[in-house]
């Protein structure tokens, strides 16, 4: 009798093979490679089925996410790979009829990925509405928490967490400079990091707004819708650094942060 071939019993399904793939690719991720790394996480997307596609998308936007969390420096090109996506798998259609179809598909995946980042911005940084905003300004009492002990489990979750709202800021900052979202998102993350309201004025607080400005400041000062904007938020900081700055080094971080925005943001 002929032999029969082995085979697994449980094979894995396309989408699941293809992230592994990708999980690969982007573990292997780095500026000089960039070029050559994105195009090969494209060819996979674009070489699945038409009906996986859209899952594969989501997850390669998950796992991105969570990389430039855990890995800020790179957030940079991380963001510029949302952009490769969100334009190959919706790309502008040539005949007039399908333009719609397209639009709305890149509106799914934005949408998508601005929820991953809303969710986890309002996890770490608890909002307020309007009116409770207006009720606490002059208010900045804080709260003192003490700092875990070093080398402890509490202190190893607290390095976490200041690394991963960092990476948080500078991937939204990154996305406002592609024009993957807007003035308005990158509003709403002030209003939350400099609200007047107790315990809110923190080191890590201050750290993620000179690290956002930054990112999104020569952008915001080039139009004069958005530069009004610019101005109130140095003008926060600039109370800050004079007032409620907790330490030495957030008054250093304002201090060059309004320094580099004198010399045209050169040392962005």
């Amino acid at each position: 009798a002929p032999k029969q071939k082995w085979s697994m019993a449980n094979q894995e399904n396309p989408v699941e093979q293809c992230n592994k793939k990708v999980r690969a690719l982007l573990n292997k991720l780095t500026l000089k490679n960039f070029p050559s790394i994105s195009s090969q996480i494209l060819e996979k997307l674009l070489a699945s089925q038409n009906s996986n596609q859209d899952e594969i998308a989501k997850a390669i936007f998950e796992m991105i996410f969570k990389k430039s969390l855990d890995e800020h420096t790179f957030c940079e090109i991380y963001a510029q790979l949302v952009k490769d996506i969100l334009e190959k798998v919706a790309p502008p259609p040539e005949k007039a009829a399908w333009k719609a179809k397209a639009d709305d598909r890149r509106a799914i995946f934005r949408r998508y990925l601005l929820e991953q980042c809303q969710e986890s911005f309002d996890t770490t940084w608890p909002t307020m509405n309007n009116d409770e905003a207006d009720s606490t300004v002059g208010k900045t009492e804080e709260v003192i928490t003490p700092e875990p002990e070093m080398l402890t489990d509490a202190y190893y979750a607290l390095e976490k967490q200041k690394r991963q709202r960092l990476g948080l800021v500078k991937l939204i900052g990154e996305l406002f400079k592609l024009s993957i979202i807007t003035a308005k998102i990158v509003d709403y993350c002030f209003r939350q990091l400099l609200a007047r309201n107790k315990g809110s004025i923190t080191e890590a607080n201050i750290e993620c707004s000179c690290a956002l400005l930054t990112k999104v400041g020569p952008k915001l000062e080039s139009e004069e819708a958005t530069s009004l904007r610019l101005d109130q938020y140095m003008q926060r900081l600039t109370e800050i650094e004079e007032e409620e700055a907790p330490n030495s080094r957030t008054k250093f971080m304002i201090l060059d942060l309004i320094d580099s925005r004198s010399s045209g943001w050169t040392n962005k």
